[in-house]
């Protein structure tokens, strides 16, 4: 028996009984979120089996009434950032047509712009905002209008730009430049700031989205403030030990041949570069993207 096997089968019967027969949502949402670390912590042994971990996880994700909204709710409220993921790909998991997929996605929107990652865990909301580019890219490759997606995602900038702020910019003294530091780490608030930048360079000024090489860049004001917040990183001395990703990147957000439909590549070099040691976002790099990469995205710079 491989080690850590037995703990992993363990978490996964608690999974099923935890939600099947806790009552409370708020424990519910608490005790799954444990669960699911636990059972990906002791499947580190196993790690390239972890590509296809969150379907078995999946299988044991007995909620009831996923109707019923509570659970979703104090996953928010508490900052259970794996259970939202995997009730988005249990949500998945039973959609039969693309409005299913939809609800679906723009749940999870909803939900990664109102929860506030726990500090040490913030890593996490990565596989949400990975997840949502996902499915948006299946559906935009399935006839939905970039206009739909554009209004969809509108509001996950200004969510990461929050999250990614050096210091606090709310209040008196933040507005002067003297907030308190931020409660992140400085791998996610790189992670944060680049995927904001990319974002808003692919969200047109007319509410469409860049789904063409050849189209230009036709940039909001967003847009460039969170590109020179980026090219800021290369002269601050906190961010010394990433000049080489930082510049990849800005060299990725400013190439007009990658597009919305490449999201997936720039999250993906970012969490192999900051956080290839964290296994439940192993489903990250060992996807397989839908869409041809471009040459800049897939060749990269070694990790």
């Amino acid at each position: 028996m491989k080690p850590g096997y037995s703990f992993s089968q363990l978490s996964l019967y608690y999974l099923t009984s935890i939600t099947k027969s806790v009552t409370n949502f708020r424990m519910q949402a608490i005790l799954c979120e444990i669960v699911s670390e636990s059972y990906f912590l002791h499947c580190e042994f196993t790690y390239p089996v972890l590509s296809v971990s969150w379907s078995t996880l999946d299988e044991r994700f007995l909620l009831p009434d996923m109707s019923n909204e509570s659970f979703i709710n104090h996953s928010v409220n508490e900052g259970s950032l794996l259970n939202l993921y995997l009730y988005t790909h249990h949500l998945l998991s039973q959609a039969e047509n693309m409005d299913q997929q939809y609800f679906a996605v723009t749940t999870l929107i909803d939900c990664a712009s109102r929860v506030v990652p726990l500090v040490g865990e913030e890593q996490k909301v990565l596989l949400l905002w990975f997840k949502i580019f996902d499915i948006l890219i299946q559906l935009k490759n399935n006839g939905i209008r970039s206009s739909v997606l554009h209004s969809s995602i509108r509001p996950l900038p200004a969510t990461m730009l929050k999250m990614s702020e050096d210091r606090e910019a709310s209040g008196l003294f933040g507005t002067l430049g003297f907030g308190k530091k931020s409660k992140y780490s400085i791998e996610f608030r790189l992670c944060t700031k680049v995927i904001a930048a990319y974002i808003l360079h692919q969200m047109n000024k007319d509410g469409s989205l860049r789904v063409e090489g050849a189209t230009r860049h036709n940039l909001t004001t967003d847009a460039s403030k969170a590109m020179d917040n980026v090219r800021s990183l290369l002269g601050n001395k906190a961010y010394a030990a990433h000049t080489t990703q930082i510049q990849h990147c800005i060299g990725t957000i400013l190439d007009t041949s990658c597009t919305f439909l490449h999201t997936r590549e720039i999250i993906r070099y970012l969490v192999q570069h900051c956080y290839g040691d964290k296994p439940y976002l192993a489903v990250i790099y060992y996807h397989s993207p839908r869409t041809a990469s471009v040459s800049r995205l897939s060749q990269g710079d070694s990790l």
